[in-house]
Order: C-alpha cells, then structure tokens, then sequence
C-alpha cells in the first residue's frame, strides 16, 4: 500500500530537488496527460533502488527553440561555431548533468530514510521505450509538468516498485534536507 500521504511526501521531494536545480525566473509544476508526454522525442531515464524499493525517473522533452534558448542561456556559450549534431550533443549532455544533480538529491533526502540506496547514470532513450513502461509492474506511478519561464516544458515521469505485501511509507521532508547538489569526490 502507498498512501496518499507518502504519495504527497513523495511529490514535494522530488519537486523540491527539481526546484533547487533548475535556475529559472520562474517555475512552475503541473498535472499532465499520455499525449502531452507521447509529443516528447527524448527521454532520460535514472533509478534509484535498494532492496525494498526501485523509484524510476523518466525525464522527457524536445530540443525545441525555447529549450535550446533556455540550455544556451544556462551554458552561457556562443554556439555559432558548432554544428547542429555538436548543439544537441552539448544539450543532451547539459540536460543529464541536470537530471543527475536532482536525482543525486532526491537520493540524498530519501537516503535518511533508506539505507543502501543505489543510483543509476543518466541514460538516453528513444520515445518509442517509454510506451513499455507498464511492463514495470509498478505499484505508483504519476507525470508531472515543469514549466520554466513560461515556455519550456519538461515533464518528469515517475514509477515505484516496492513489495505489495508492504506498507511503503515516505516520511515528509526535513526543512534542512533542501541543500543543493555538493561535488563529491572519489
């Protein structure tokens, strides 16, 4: 059983660690529905798991002119001198960098919470995986809309898959857990 309790705590921390990542004048997150998220080309894909639990991340979007404006304006580079192929290689690399910080600190508030939390890389997929997702078996799943600026969409899909004959309970954000991503070094 997922409560709706857990459901909400679940909700506020991931928007929480989107919400500190993301620089943006403005930000603002949103119900959706199947054929907002089927319009998207590229999916980014992250997991978090330990052994009662698997939470999977699916970030969506195009490399349309508004998200390539805001990528650019984020980068803060001239990309006069680079070719289309070289662009979208640059966005899709600054798109997993931000899809790594916001998982990196979802693990982190949900780490005080579950011992022995793994995470995955960042991985590329083709719109045309997603359609597979039910095949997860997934106990919870949502979509959610990310508006920056009021032109950018991106939307974020999430599934968790826990044991049914347990009760999974997310406990509510600390106020301190709310701390950006740190560098960690190995």
């Amino acid at each position: 059983m997922f409560s709706d309790d857990s459901q909400n705590n679940l909700l506020k921390i991931i928007e929480s660690s989107i919400r500190d990542n993301l620089k943006a004048d403005s930000l603002v997150f949103g119900n959706c529905d199947d054929k907002e998220i089927s319009e998207k080309e590229n999916i980014i894909v992250l997991t978090l798991s330990s052994h009662t639990f698997r939470l999977i991340l699916f970030w969506h979007f195009n490399f349309d002119s508004p998200t390539n404006d805001y990528i650019r304006s984020q980068l803060n580079k001239d990309e006069k001198q680079l070719s289309d192929k070289e662009i979208e290689k640059q966005n899709m690399d600054f798109i997993s960098e931000l899809s790594n910080a916001y998982c990196g600190q979802l693990k982190r508030v949900l780490g005080h919470q579950f011992l022995h939390l793994g995470m995955s890389t960042p991985n590329p997929l083709n719109k045309d995986n997603f359609i597979f997702i039910d095949e997860l078996e997934c106990n919870f799943k949502n979509t959610r809309r990310i508006r920056i600026n009021s032109n950018v969409n991106f939307y974020l899909s999430y599934c968790l898959c826990f044991q049914d004959n347990t009760d999974f309970i997310i406990n509510p954000p600390k106020e301190d857990e709310s701390e950006s991503g740190e560098l960690e070094f190995f």
